[in-house]
């Protein structure tokens, strides 16, 4: 009489976790002639946190009708704004994004308001700014403001598999499957 096997394992779908990082903005002279200074982004990211108790959404190209991810986080460093980030996968222009990232759009940019700056031989240097949104787009005012880091199979996905394959090959042995 043969025996029934069960086997129960956790297992994730989805290759992609849609979770990316980069710099929205970095302290460089812009193609606009803009230069964000260090220290510009503090006053509006701290009102994010404790005003709205989030960041700014992620848009398609400065298009506020197409939303495709949340930042989960946001912070100025020595190089810029970093920003880590989350694809909305149930909306279809994130799922586009998502395969416009892996095909080498990184692009970012944001979208803000000056609240004080200084000029400083036909350079604006922006000291303070009012954050509005960020976006994924095909040609980055700032050229180092990029998706630098795409996050893919978590590692309990890879244990999954593993184990899946380690169980299939039992079956086979004790089968003749």
């Amino acid at each position: 009489m043969g025996q029934l096997w069960r086997v129960t394992t956790p297992f994730c779908t989805k290759l992609y976790q849609g979770i990316f990082s980069g710099y929205a903005s970095t302290y460089i002279k812009d193609n606009a002639g803009d230069k964000i200074m260090p220290g510009a982004f503090q006053k509006t990211l701290w009102n994010w946190k404790t005003k709205k108790h989030r960041f700014p959404h992620i848009y398609w190209e400065h298009d506020i009708e197409e939303p495709i991810g949340i930042c989960l986080k946001l912070k100025e460093d020595e190089k810029g704004l970093f920003l880590e980030g989350k694809f909305l996968q149930d909306f279809p222009k994130a799922k586009e994004a998502m395969k416009s990232i892996q095909q080498g759009k990184r692009g970012l940019s944001i979208g803000f308001f000056v609240q004080k700056c200084l000029f400083d031989q036909g350079t604006r240097c922006i000291t303070e700014l009012l954050l509005k949104e960020i976006s994924l787009v095909q040609f980055p005012c700032n050229e180092n403001a990029r998706i630098e880091e795409i996050k893919s199979s978590s590692i309990s996905y890879i244990k999954a598999v593993e184990n899946i394959q380690c169980y299939l090959h039992h079956l086979r042995f004790y089968t003749n499957f």
